[in-house]
Parts: C-alpha cells; structure tokens; sequence
C-alpha cells in the first residue's frame, strides 16, 4: 500500500501573532524573575575573589615504584622506635605475667532470660565470651573482669530507732553478674587473688 503524503497546513495570520505574543510574554516573564533574584541576592553572595593562590586537591603524589625480588631478603621499612625513660620494674612485670596465666572456669547458666545466653568481657581490645555451662581455658586478665562484674540491689527492712521511731533500712544485696566457678588455677597465689577481688565493694 503506497504511503500517503503529509500534509502540512501553513499557519494563519491569527496564528502567528498568538505565537508571538506567547514568545514575548515568556520573555518578559524571564527577564522579570532575573531582576527579583538580583534584586533580593545580597551583594556579598556573588564575591569576586582571586584565584591565585587557590590550592588544587588534585595533587599527584610522586612516588618511586618499589621492587621486591622472588629470592633473597626483603626490604624492611624503617620503623619508628619509641625510647623509654625506663625499664618497668619487676612488680609490674610480675603482674602481666600473672594476668596472662590460664586457668579454667565455669560461668553458671542462668534461669533468667534477660541475662546474656553468651556473656562476654572486653580487655585490651580482644573479646572473650563464656558459654555457660562448660569448662573453658581463659587467661586470668578475662577472669578478673568477671570478678569485678557485680550487681547491688536492695531490700528495706522496717526498724524502730534510739527514739523510738519507725525507720526504714536499706539492706544491700551484692553479687556477681555472671557467677563462675574456678575449676582449676595454676598458680598457688590465685585462689588468694580471686577472694580479694570477690571481697571489694
């Protein structure tokens, strides 16, 4: 089937004038909206500076490629060696020594389904968690986090004073968060060192 031919109608007279008189009120309307941003634009909005001594962030960083060999000795960077004023005494390190030990524990279960199924305890940025319930080897720095982890609560208790008078008093009830039990402890001065900590307020 042969295409038809498009017909195009020329635009009339009444045409072409509305077009005009859109073409120029839109802008005018252009024009009108440029001078009230200018006008409303405080003057300091549009600074005119210099950009002399502009820095530019796209700044290549020259660098030698560094080569490293399949065999023989690696190349060691130099590294930055921060000198002591002096060395740390015995009795401090006696004590990291003495944090370092193993030794093996129990965290109970619990009957609370608030409390943590598997607690943990952060030292030195390392984590160590606890599963309740079973033996576990963990260095003694972890098991006085757990020693030192109690709970205060309190109960009152109705009393009569010197004078006669009803008072009441708070009784305090200390206990550990998470209760363990020591099953085995290398050194002889740990038993010593855990009623220590267990007997602070």
């Amino acid at each position: 089937m042969p295409r038809t031919a498009r017909v195009t109608k020329e635009a009339t007279p009444a045409q072409l004038a509305a077009r005009a008189a859109a073409g120029a009120r839109l802008r005018a309307f252009n024009s009108g909206v440029k001078a009230v941003v200018a006008a409303s634009a405080p003057a300091s909005s549009h600074p005119t500076r210099s950009t002399r001594n502009d820095v530019d962030s796209e700044v290549t960083v020259k660098q030698a490629p560094r080569e490293m060999s399949s065999t023989g000795k690696a190349r060691i960077e130099p590294s930055v060696i921060e000198k002591v004023d002096h060395q740390p005494s015995n009795e401090k390190l006696s004590n990291l020594a003495f944090a370092e030990e193993e030794m093996v524990i129990v965290v109970h279960d619990s009957v609370d389904v608030n409390d943590d199924p598997i607690p943990y305890v952060i030292n030195g940025g390392r984590r160590q968690a606890f599963i309740r319930g079973q033996e576990q080897s963990v260095r003694r720095k972890y098991v006085e986090i757990l020693a030192r982890m109690k709970r205060t609560r309190y109960t009152q208790e109705k009393y009569k004073d010197s004078q006669g008078i009803d008072s009441i008093r708070n009784i305090p009830h200390t206990a550990l968060v998470y209760p363990f039990t020591v099953v085995s402890d290398p050194n002889p001065n740990g038993r010593a060192w855990l009623k220590a900590i267990l007997a602070e307020g």
